[in-house]
């Protein structure tokens, strides 16, 4: 078998900063701002725009839960990004809850960004939901700037739907345009107009700035503007003058340019078709060996890894591969492939075999510890590589993490989350004192929580008012804790929680209604 390499990759780096001077300098330079609002709802569930249960998606500021994207349903029940989620479920109850993803939303707007190079050699990432493209050079490629913006959304739509384009002289001016959806400006001095016209709330500028400002019946970049610079820069900060300057072309605004992902794959052409798995393997080995030697020459690593099996007749098997971290390590990428191709059913001989990493990220190694270090690093690993190997065998789906949720009622006090966030929370628990724990989550006690709750209480049999379980009385260990919450949406609860010991001796966790006083099973102790 041969075994030959196909190198092939997706653009080259490029700065913006570093590019040689234009001759002329009278040209002014023409940005196209592409903006997403939704693109962190897409970024996780892409039909939850199209749902009609209110969805939201939230994370973590300042201690508090909040909303950074919502659908229609959401919206049209009042819930709008920067919303607390406790105010969110006070507009609606029955709420969709999704944690933000910033993994995902950067490759979505990565695979943007690498489809956009066909319109300019200048792309630039403004994340989390943003692109900049430098296309005066375009406009007569491409028959003027309607043509181009018409192409360029169009381009756009396949990867996600949603983007809002603006064009401006300026890269900051194009993207505050587009974020408060105002028109194409084409030249430098119908900026301040313009632009004066936008609310403060497109500059993304901190939050008490924005106060202070408003404070001062300060409401639009117009009012800014205006005021004299010494007294804007004493209250809203340098850097918000900076920005002022950069976008109405005071000062230039340099951008880095975006390096799109590199590939690398090999091709393995077998001698003769086979169903074997041994041959399989050991072609597989060879081809790894060889993706090992290349990431090591590279200094980079990879996470995701496509195997296809060509048939003479048939349509090749394909197989994808996605890894928690990412690794150079030729054994842990190896444990996933064997273990697929150990229980792979193959329709028919496989005659060829492709292989297609990346995209290449750089390598990051982890630093030793000195002390007490070792066993901790290598307890880590071991949990990372067993979550892979179970998504491996049941599917990126049927294995998550677990987080806690601003809500008291225990079945909706956790919401799923990615496998590697639940670990390193798992990890900073351990290095974190109990007092530390307990001024994060704010709560007068720890109060003990079962390993397994059912989704639906289990209605309890009673005897004298105690609690009966197989016929037998159960014995009352700790509680009662009342748990009263949930009034505002229409599915309150009050309830009373014990933990009871079992006919078995075994640890349950049980509550008394306090509506209809009757007895429920909820949840066991491991």
């Amino acid at each position: 078998m041969a075994v030959k390499p196909l190198a092939f990759a997706y653009g080259d780096v490029r700065r913006y900063a570093e590019a040689p001077p234009d001759p002329s300098p009278r040209r002014e330079l023409l940005w196209i701002a592409a903006y997403h609002p939704e693109l962190a709802l897409d970024a996780i569930d892409p039909s939850a725009r199209r749902d009609p249960r209110p969805t939201v998606v939230v994370e973590a500021h300042g201690g508090r839960l909040r909303v950074v994207a919502s659908n229609d349903a959401a919206r049209s029940r009042g819930i709008r990004p920067g919303l607390d989620l406790s105010a969110a479920f006070a507009f609606s109850g029955a709420l969709r809850v999704l944690e933000r993803s910033p993994q995902a939303e950067r490759s979505l707007l990565e695979a943007a960004a690498a489809a956009a190079g066909r319109f300019s050699p200048t792309v630039s990432l403004e994340p989390p939901e943003s692109l900049l493209l430098e296309v005066r050079a375009s406009l007569t490629l491409f028959g003027g700037l309607e043509r181009l913006e018409s192409a360029l959304a169009e381009t756009l739509a396949r990867h996600v739907a949603g983007f809002r384009l603006s064009a401006a002289p300026t890269p900051l001016a194009a993207l505050w345009l587009a974020r408060g959806g105002g028109d194409d400006v084409l030249a430098l001095q119908a900026l301040p107009s313009t632009l004066g016209r936008l609310p403060l709330g497109v500059t993304r500028w901190p939050d008490a700035v924005l106060e202070r400002l408003a404070g001062m019946g300060i409401a639009t970049i117009g009012d800014c503007l205006r005021l004299p610079r010494d007294g804007f820069a004493r209250r809203a900060g340098e850097a918000c003058l900076e920005e002022l300057d950069k976008a109405v072309g005071r000062r230039p605004d340099l951008r880095h340019g975006f390096e799109a992902p590199r590939y690398v794959g090999y091709e393995i052409d077998l001698v003769d078709e086979s169903a074997s798995v041994p041959v399989l393997v050991e072609a597989v080995t060879q081809s790894i060996a060889r993706l090992a030697h290349e990431l090591k020459v590279r200094n980079a690593q990879i996470r995701e890894l496509e195997l296809v099996l060509g048939h003479a007749r048939r349509a090749p098997t394909v197989q994808r591969f996605e890894w928690l971290e990412s690794t150079a390590d030729r054994e842990r990428i190896l444990d996933l492939l064997r273990d697929r191709l150990e229980r792979i059913e193959l329709p028919a001989p496989v005659t060829e075999i492709r292989l297609s990493a990346g995209p290449l990220r750089p390598a990051i190694l982890d630093a030793g510890r000195l002390f007490n270090g070792a066993g901790n690093a290598a307890e880590g690993e071991a949990a990372v590589r067993l979550v892979e190997r179970l998504r491996g065998r049941l599917g990126a789906a049927a294995v998550h993490g677990l987080a806690p949720a601003a809500d008291h009622r225990p079945e909706r006090a956790w919401v799923e989350t990615e496998p590697l966030e639940a670990l390193r929370a798992r990890a900073r628990a351990r290095r974190a004192s109990l007092a530390a724990v307990e001024s994060a989550w704010s709560l007068p006690l720890r109060a003990e929580r079962p390993l397994w709750l059912s989704s639906t209480p289990e209605p309890l049999a009673s005897r004298a008012g105690r609690p009966c379980l197989r016929g037998r009385a159960l014995r009352l260990l700790e509680g009662p804790e009342r748990i009263e919450s949930g009034w505002w949406d229409g599915e309150g609860i009050a309830r009373d929680y014990y933990v009871a010991l079992g006919p078995e001796g075994e640890r349950l966790w049980i509550f008394r209604d306090r509506a209809d006083l009757g007895w429920y099973l909820h949840g066991r102790f491991g």
